[in-house]
């Protein structure tokens, strides 16, 4: 029995053991879609939750080098990916202004606020709606018939005091701040160095109980002469003493190993409260600070 169990034990140990200049959004294009969302979000494997953190890390490098366009197209995999991360949207409409389409980050500001009413920085955002809107019918508005782009008013590259079209910059998308922790893989790695040492201490346990009962017959009661009875009896007790050892050093390793593997995939990855940070931000009608959280 003892010997099955062990066996049992030892299989189950086996068997652990990735600069465009700015442009004006072409007028009457068609504003981007966003996908819908379910209420709740549906819930994410692993792998789909670190495939959208892929996308979002890779577009806010895109972002960092001044690849607006890229960053664009990557912001919007990850939320595709995961739209239960509204802060995407708000990193998309930073991508649009600064590559100078007004109008597209509008529509992503105020989806993210028609998704997610009850944000922290929501007053913030309708406020660079307002300013987004009204740099945007400056841009849009006739120049005027008698002046020479030399005076106050709004012009798209005058040099007077007035706010340009041009020039749009942005503070850098922070970086992301939410995902997994190391510590889970910490305790998954050390949980399989237990495990692989538990396996092979089982193993030459096992051998020398093995060792010890060579030449005999019915049990050790009929042995034959190679070894004396004190040296098949050290060899069983050694071996014994291995086998145990190994046995729960393994299923030590095998629960580190399971454990770590479930704090990594139950670990929380959103934005958690504390987590938004304050960023400069500069446009062509405001300047100051903004609140913005971490995917």
């Amino acid at each position: 029995m003892r010997a099955s169990i062990k066996n049992t034990a030892l299989a189950i140990l086996l068997g652990t053991a990735l600069a465009v200049p700015a442009l004006a959004q072409p007028a009457g294009a068609p504003l981007s879609e966003y996908p819908v969302c379910p209420d709740p979000p549906p819930k994410l494997t692993a792998a789909q939750e670190n495939a959208a953190h892929a996308a979002f890390t890779l577009g806010n490098d895109a972002f960092q080098v001044s690849d607006y366009p890229k960053a664009i197209e990557l912001f919007k995999d990850a939320y595709k990916r995961d739209c239960s991360k509204q802060i995407l949207l708000d990193y998309i409409a930073r991508a649009y202004e600064a590559k100078g389409e007004k109008g597209e980050a509008i529509n992503a500001l105020e989806t993210y606020l028609k998704r997610n009413p009850k944000a922290d920085d929501a007053d913030q955002v309708k406020k660079r709606i307002e300013n987004l809107k009204a740099a945007l019918a400056a841009q849009n508005a006739p120049p005027n018939p008698t002046g020479t782009g030399t005076g106050t008013a709004p012009t798209a590259t005058g040099t007077g005091t007035a706010a340009t079209a041009t020039g749009t910059s942005t503070a850098p998308v922070p970086p992301a701040s939410g995902g997994h922790t190391l510590t889970p893989w910490i305790v998954t790695g050390a949980g399989g160095v237990l495990t692989i040492t538990g396996v092979v201490l089982l193993i030459v346990g096992q051998g020398k109980i093995a060792s010890s009962k060579v030449g005999c017959t019915n049990g050790v009661a009929n042995c034959d002469a190679q070894k004396t009875p004190a040296e098949r009896q050290s060899l069983n007790n050694s071996g014994t003493t291995l086998s145990n050892v190994g046995l729960v050093t393994g299923l030590v390793g095998v629960a580190a190993v399971g454990g770590g593997l479930a704090w990594h995939f139950l670990e929380p990855t959103g934005a958690k409260p504390g987590a938004a940070k304050l960023i400069p931000e500069v446009s062509p009608n405001y300047a100051g600070l903004s609140l913005s959280g971490a995917f």
